[in-house]
């Protein structure tokens, strides 16, 4: 036998063909080594396919299509299941699909790998969270830790989310160690020292009034504090701190001050009510702190007002009016009131007398606009007297609020209902203009094109109200909307 090496290094045996036997050996080998390759490129295609779906991921990626990364991704993974990285972004891809259960275990893998970075472990949370899954959320927050302040107030706002608010408060503390000129953690901030430590919020909010989105809340927040702080944390002023907080919608918030003016004077109603029904906003029940605020004051308007909104929510509409009507005796000239009557008797489908109810509140104070907004909107959603009392209330709301988008787009409404297709696309758009991205105005914009038989325009516009609507309702409406008409 001699021995050579060929082109790629490898030993190859050349024998002398003078032994029959070892002369049908070798062809054997010869004919079946070439064969065993074959298969072998049969069967493993990934070099020209997994190279097509990184070409595709690619390009699908620059594009934002999704759909078609995410299809790619998956295919990937299969056959390189070791790419840590990947296996982040794939679950990042489920988050956004709507598809938490397949985001947890994508982001497990990622972290088995070595590959889940800060990031990716806030992506986690928000998974496990949306996936029903609190507790374990609550442990990769706790124990997250970062340098980087833009993700530590994500993970504050997370744990706000798994009301952890003591932990949100944590959180928040270390991105303002790390970044005192945030306007967005100062915001956070003030929000957590409102009631406690009112002066060191409204330096707080100095701050973020220099942020856009939050220049408004926090100028009101510092009015409350400016206004009726007078340097005593007691009942009174961790009730005007909860209200406050209550107006610019941070309600878990609004419940810890609440609880803890109910601390503070165990006997007052007002807190009990205020906290009863800041519970229902973020989940609770309520019903016990309510109930007790009754009786504790059982002819206050306050105490009966909260208790009939809740079983007016609660779909038990006669306890509710008994209530109301109580609350509503108890301060005859509060607005609020008649409009939250107003609104249990439309319930009950006593129409008359809930027009005669919105007409008295808006009758208490005519410079009001609320009771006019309420008026109209009770009238345009109800299709009970909109030429004659819906559009009358919503001009009145109009010469008050000219450029708030909310009575625009009721504007709009009135006119699509009565038929005035051109001024309701004015004032549709018009209210776009002040609120561009709400996806409610962009619904109504997509109706009146569909009644236009304009189908085009109207897919177009309610394909955006899906994309961007916040509240998953609404999202839900364009969807079924574009699906009714034959979106295809």
């Amino acid at each position: 036998m001699h021995v050579k090496r060929n082109w790629g290094g490898k030993i190859i045996a050349t024998m002398q063909y003078n032994n029959p036997v070892k002369t049908k050996i070798l062809t054997f080998l010869l004919i079946i080594l070439p064969l065993g390759l074959g298969v072998g490129e049969v069967l493993s295609p990934r070099p020209l396919e997994l190279t097509q779906k990184l070409a595709q991921v690619s390009k699908a990626r620059a594009s934002e299509d999704f759909s078609v990364e995410l299809n790619g991704m998956e295919l990937i993974l299969e056959y390189e299941p070791w790419r840590g990285s990947q296996w982040q972004r794939i679950g990042r891809l489920y988050l956004d699909t709507h598809q938490p259960g397949r985001a947890v275990a994508a982001f497990e893998q990622a972290e088995s790998l070595g590959a889940l970075d800060a990031q990716g472990f806030l992506w986690l949370a928000d998974a496990l969270l949306q996936n029903g899954e609190k507790q374990a959320s609550i442990n990769v927050l706790n124990g997250f830790r970062t340098t980087d302040s833009f993700l530590l107030n994500q993970a504050a706002a997370l744990l706000r989310q798994a009301d952890e608010l003591q932990l949100a408060e944590e959180k928040i503390r270390l991105a303002y160690e790390v970044d005192p000129l945030d306007p967005e953690i100062n915001y956070q901030l003030g929000l957590m020292l409102l009631a406690e430590d009112p002066v060191a919020a409204r330096n707080a909010f100095a701050i973020s009034q220099k942020e856009e989105g939050r220049s408004a809340a926090a100028r009101y927040l510092s009015e409350v504090i400016d206004l009726y702080y007078d340097q005593e944390i007691n009942a009174d002023w961790l009730i005007t701190a909860g209200k406050a907080l209550e107006q610019v919608g941070e309600w878990d918030v609004a419940v810890k001050t609440f609880r803890s003016a109910v601390l503070a004077d165990p006997q007052n109603a007002l807190a009990f009510a205020l906290l009863g029904f800041a519970q229902q906003h973020t989940g609770e029940d309520g019903l016990a702190a309510l109930q007790q605020a009754l009786t504790m004051d059982t002819e206050g308007e306050m105490p009966n007002a909260m208790l009939g909104i809740y079983y007016h929510q609660q779909g038990k509409l006669e306890e509710a009016f008994v209530l109301l009507q109580k609350s509503a005796d108890a301060n005859p000239k509060a607005a609020a009131r008649r409009i939250e009557m107003a609104s249990e008797l439309a319930d009950l489908g006593r129409l008359d007398e809930a027009l005669t109810q919105y007409e008295a509140a808006a009758a208490i104070n005519e410079q009001d606009p609320q009771p006019w907004v309420a008026l109209a909107k009770f009238s345009l959603t109800r299709n009970f007297h909109v030429q004659d009392v819906g559009l009358k209330a919503v001009r009145r709301a109009l010469l008050l609020k000219e450029d708030d988008p909310v009575t625009l787009d009721l504007a709009g409404t009135a006119y699509m209902i009565l038929g005035d297709f051109d001024s309701a696309e004015r004032f549709f758009n018009e209210a776009l203009q002040k609120d561009p991205g709400e996806a409610a105005i962009l619904i109504h914009l997509g109706q009146l094109y569909l009644q236009r038989g304009d189908q085009e325009k109207a897919f177009g516009i309610l394909r955006q109200a899906a994309e961007q609507a916040e509240d998953v309702r609404l999202k839900e409406m364009a969807e079924r909307l574009l699906f009714e008409n034959g979106a295809p």
